[in-house]
């Protein structure tokens, strides 16, 4: 199965965000991420098991879980919100040591008081300085009433997997000219065939392709959210000549990067694995 490490252009420890249709490739991150459905219906694939949910349900994502959103009706919204655990010193232990036997509850089961935040947040746009307090602030009685509401189980281990540290390593380091698949296996003490034979076989991808993908992705972002000039993307997504970012690009995306961004101009942070709507920004 093909996935992603998730991460965001802005380190921040809370996103607060309202969605349309959010298709998103299965992927993972070092955040807690909830997900409250407004209107429509959604499959979410957490961890291999696939769930239904509809208008008022919510899913509750603890880190480093691989996960995968699937539209079904096309009528869907939603608000998201990724909050890093380092801000939660009251949930860490909860965090860090269990994980929710079932991962989707509804707000109903959550109480009135977190239903009442829920819909405060997906209906707030303002992003003044009180608002952001604020939005920090709520995040706390929406965790409150998922420790409490939901049932958990003790985590045997919250370790990466071989696979995902392979993932995280290429996330970070992914812009890097000089990136070889045995950089990749001196970084995580593996052999470069053992890694190889991952991407092939268990991504099936492969290494290149895999670091083209992150690159384009990160170009995309970058041509769509800021006046750069595309040579200077180019070197930032770390190709090594602005020939072969143009070659990979087209075979990406189907187009040349220059009519990639006049034909996208109204698109506002688009991110090819990500189309969440920031209000926090």
């Amino acid at each position: 199965m093909l996935f992603y490490y998730q991460t965001h252009v802005n380190k921040k420890e809370l996103h607060v965000g309202v969605s349309h249709n959010l298709g998103y490739s299965a992927h993972f991150h070092e955040y807690i991420e909830i997900l409250y459905l407004i209107s429509g219906k959604y499959r979410i694939k957490i961890n291999g098991i696939l769930y239904d949910i509809q208008k008022g349900d919510v899913a509750v994502i603890f880190p480093y879980n691989i996960h995968e959103y699937i539209s079904v009706d096309g009528s869907n919204r939603e608000l998201v919100i990724l909050v890093s655990p380092n801000s939660l010193p009251s949930f860490s232990d909860l965090v860090n040591t269990s994980e929710p036997v079932c991962p989707i509850t509804s707000v109903q089961k959550l109480g009135e008081e977190c239903c009442y935040v829920l819909n405060w947040l997906a209906r707030t746009r303002s992003s003044t300085k009180d608002i952001l307090t604020l939005r920090r602030n709520l995040i706390h009685i929406i965790l409150w009433s998922i420790s409490h509401s939901m049932e958990f189980v003790s985590a045997e281990s919250k370790k990466l997997s071989i696979t995902q540290q392979i993932i995280k390593y290429c996330a970070e380091n992914f812009n890097r000219e000089d990136l070889t698949l045995q950089m990749v296996s001196d970084s995580l003490g593996k052999s470069k065939y053992y890694i190889s034979h991952i991407f092939s076989k268990g991504l099936k991808i492969s290494f290149s392709a895999y670091i083209n993908n992150l690159r384009i992705n990160y170009a995309c972002y970058q041509l769509l959210n800021t006046s750069k000039k595309i040579v200077d993307i180019a070197f930032e997504s770390g190709f090594s000549t602005l020939r072969n970012f143009n070659r990979v690009f087209l075979e990406v995306v189907g187009m040349p990067p220059g009519r990639y961004r006049i034909a996208n101009l109204n698109t506002r942070k688009f991110n090819l694995h990500n189309k969440l709507i920031s209000l926090d920004d």
